[in-house]
C-alpha cells in the first residue's frame, strides 16, 4: 500500500512540474503565391520574421503552390503566357528548378511524396496530368477538351483525387482514382465559379471555395450532405488549405479591395487568434507547413530542471523507504 502511495506521489509531482513547461508551436507556416507581384511568399504564424519573399525573379504569374516537407521543396504552377510551366525550389526559395514545360495553362498542383508523383490541372487543355517529382514521365490522367479543371486535391488513403470544374456549362466537383479511372461527378451546379478544393481524409469531408458566390462549402467525400460552411465576410475566396490537427481552414481572398489571407475554425466557431494577413496584391495558391499532430507541451529548460529534481528526490525517498522495509523484514 505504501509503495502505491509513493508511486502516486511521484506522478503528482511530475504533473505539477509540467506547469513549468512552455506551450508548443501550434500554428503553421503559410506559403502562398501572389499572382499580382509574381512572388512565392511565406509567413510564420507564431514567429516574428514577418512576411518573407521566397521566389521573385524566377516567377511571373505563380498560381498554386504545394509543399514536399520530406525533401524540403516547394512546387508551383506558372500561368504567364510566356512561361506555362511547373517549377520547384527549396523551402527558402533557393535552387530554383524548371521541371515541366510545354503546358497550356497549368493551375492547381498537389503532391504524393511517398509515391514520388506530382499532379496538376491544365485549364488550357482540359487535362489532369501527373509526373515524377523531378518532372519526368508525364501522364495524361483525365482528358476532357473544353472543360476547365481549376484545382486538385488528393485523398491518398483512399486512392482518390478531387477537382473543381469551372466551365460555365458544368460548375461541379468531380473525383476519380489516382490513375484517372472511375470518374464521378459528385456535386453538380455548385454555384457560379468553384475554385479551390481541399480534402480532410480524417473526417471524410471535401471543402471548396465558390469564388463567384462568395462562400466556402463542404460535403462528404461522396458528394452528399452539401452545406454552406462560410458565407459571411467573404468576397472572392480563391484557394484553401486545411490544418486538420489544429482544426483550422485557411484561404486566400482575391477581391481587389481585400487581397488577404484568412483563417477560421473547422468546427464553425469563430477564431480570434489569427488576424488577416494584409499587404498582398493577388494571392492565389496556399499551402501549410503545419505540425503533424495536436499541440503538445514543449519542455523549457526551467521546466525540465524542475521536473528532474522532483523525480530524483521522490525516487530517492522511495528507495530509502524500500530499503528500510527490507531491513525491518530481515530482522523479524
Amino acid at each position: 500500500m505504501q509503495a502505491r502511495r509513493d508511486v502516486l506521489q511521484v506522478l503528482v509531482f511530475a504533473c505539477l512540474s509540467l506547469g513549468f513547461l512552455a506551450p508548443a508551436n501550434a500554428h503553421p507556416t503559410i506559403y502562398w503565391t501572389d499572382v499580382g507581384t509574381g512572388k512565392v511568399q511565406r509567413y510564420d504564424v507564431d514567429g516574428d520574421l514577418g512576411k518573407e519573399d521566397l521566389v521573385t525573379a524566377q516567377a511571373k504569374e505563380p498560381v498554386d503552390v504545394a509543399l514536399d516537407l520530406t525533401n524540403g521543396k516547394l512546387y508551383w504552377t506558372e500561368a504567364s503566357p510566356a512561361d506555362f510551366m511547373i517549377s520547384r525550389a527549396n523551402l527558402d526559395g533557393t535552387n530554383v528548378e524548371l521541371l515541366v514545360t510545354a503546358l497550356i495553362r497549368p493551375s492547381g498542383i498537389e503532391l504524393d511524396v511517398v509515391a514520388g508523383k506530382m499532379y496538376w490541372t491544365d485549364i488550357g487543355t482540359g487535362k489532369i496530368q501527373r509526373a515524377n517529382l523531378d518532372g519526368t514521365i508525364h501522364e495524361d490522367l483525365v482528358t476532357v477538351p473544353g472543360t476547365t479543371p481549376v484545382d486538385i486535391a488528393l485523398d491518398l488513403p483512399r486512392g482518390k483525387m478531387y477537382w473543381t470544374e469551372a466551365s460555365p456549362a458544368d460548375f461541379m466537383i468531380l473525383r476519380a482514382n489516382l490513375d484517372g479511372t472511375s470518374q464521378e461527378g459528385l456535386v453538380v451546379s455548385t454555384g457560379t465559379s468553384p475554385s479551390g478544393i481541399a480534402v480532410d481524409s480524417v473526417t471524410g469531408k471535401i471543402y471548396w471555395t465558390d469564388r463567384g458566390a462568395s462562400k466556402i462549402q463542404r460535403a462528404n467525400l461522396d458528394g452528399s450532405q452539401v452545406e454552406d460552411f462560410i458565407t459571411t465576410g467573404l468576397k472572392e475566396p480563391v484557394r484553401i488549405a486545411l490544418d486538420v490537427p489544429a482544426g483550422h481552414i485557411y484561404w486566400t481572398e482575391g477581391s481587389p479591395g481585400d487581397f488577404l489571407i484568412f483563417r477560421a475554425n473547422l468546427d464553425g466557431g469563430s477564431d480570434g487568434g489569427f488576424h488577416p494577413l494584409p499587404g498582398l496584391f493577388s494571392p492565389s495558391g496556399i499551402a501549410l507547413d503545419a505540425p503533424a499532430g495536436p499541440a503538445v507541451p514543449a519542455t523549457s529548460i526551467s521546466g525540465l530542471v524542475v521536473m528532474m529534481v522532483v523525480l530524483v528526490t521522490a525516487g530517492a525517498g522511495i528507495l530509502r523507504r524500500f530499503s528500510r522495509d527490507k531491513l525491518w523484514q530481515a530482522t523479524e
